[in-house]
């Protein structure tokens, strides 16, 4: 026994079977539409759109960030901002070597807090894990879960079964898994 699987594609506006179809990407205050039409409404979309597409404007989209000029801000800096500020060019002029930009290292903090003992903190050190069940505690595999996509689930599953590890082709992958995955990344890199 055969089966036979027959798609047909209808016209989004009228509904007829078509032969040839286009599918149109539009957007219209902001939500962004597509249909399918033949080529008879193709050309009758083109025409009733072309008074507003002449009188209209191109937008481009940039995917770089607009920068802004030396020295301007497009929001207020924090007072967190400022006082890391203050700090790095205290740093700076008091012989530490701070970069201009990141976390300040703990050490420079603490030596700015003891020249101003007056100035109340509000940039603190990052906190670093200092062992291996400190960094799983940093990041849980259901962090690391959260954001796999599916080629990368099938990567792991992968190398998984090739180092001993028994894991399913499809459905929940275990933690101790994905870790051993992590760390083996963190290493490698």
């Amino acid at each position: 026994m055969a089966k036979e699987l027959i798609v047909r594609i209808r016209d989004d506006l009228d509904g007829n079977v078509v032969e040839e179809f286009e599918t149109l990407p539009f957007t219209y205050r902001g939500v962004a539409y597509e249909i399918d039409l033949s080529t008879a409404n193709v050309e009758l979309m083109d025409k009733t759109m072309k008074q507003f597409i002449d009188a209209g404007r191109k937008v481009v989209k940039s995917h770089k960030k607009a920068k802004s000029a030396p020295g301007t801000h497009l929001r207020p800096p924090t007072p967190e901002l400022e006082q890391a500020r203050r700090i790095r060019l205290w740093a700076n002029e008091s012989g530490f070597q701070v970069a201009p930009q990141g976390a300040i290292a703990a050490w420079v903090l603490k030596a700015f807090a003891k020249a101003h003992p007056d100035e109340r903190m509000l940039v603190h050190p990052v906190k670093m894990p200092k062992s291996k069940a400190e960094a799983h505690d940093a990041k849980p595999a259901k962090h690391i879960r959260a954001r796999m996509s599916k080629r990368q689930r099938d990567v792991v599953r992968v190398w998984a079964n090739a180092n001993g590890y028994a894991v399913a082709e499809r459905g929940y992958i275990p933690d101790e898994v994905l870790l051993a995955h992590h760390d083996r990344k963190a290493v490698e890199q």
